[in-house]
């Protein structure tokens, strides 16, 4: 059984997260040298860390676009009423032909993804996830 360098702590159950190897290991895409034993509020930290947003912001993917005559109203009010999370918090959206990036405060990002995840705008089955960092 291998176990953290850092905290002696055993890494058998502890899965890698979504972005690096976090289970005790260093990230390079996290303010955190190592984790040691991970708890959600580190892995979903890492996570959202490196999305290309602004400043206080995560930039988020949507995979829908203007294709399915998306509009910037049925984002923001989708989101709004589904996180419960005043409107004016939403920053920059950008759309595109097939997919749509959309910033909210770190606070609320989880809770936007938890409540958007499997939803529906327009029919159409939102999928959500944090976006990768610009190039």
């Amino acid at each position: 059984m291998s176990v953290s360098p850092d905290t002696g702590i055993p890494l058998s159950g502890i899965r890698p997260a979504f972005f690096g190897l976090c289970a005790g290991l260093p990230c390079s895409l996290c303010r955190f040298a190592t984790h040691g034993a991970m708890t959600r509020s580190f892995r979903s930290s890492c996570i959202l860390q490196n999305t290309g947003g602004r400043p206080g912001m995560v930039r988020l993917f949507m995979n829908i676009g203007r294709s399915q005559k998306i509009m910037v109203k049925d984002i923001v009010s989708t989101i709004a009423i589904e996180a419960d999370i005043p409107a004016r918090d939403i920053g920059l959206i950008n759309i595109y032909d097939k997919f749509t990036f959309v910033e909210v405060p770190e606070d609320v990002a989880e809770k936007v993804i938890g409540a958007m995840n499997k939803n529906f705008i327009k029919g159409y089955k939102v999928n959500i996830e944090p976006a990768k960092a610009r190039r």
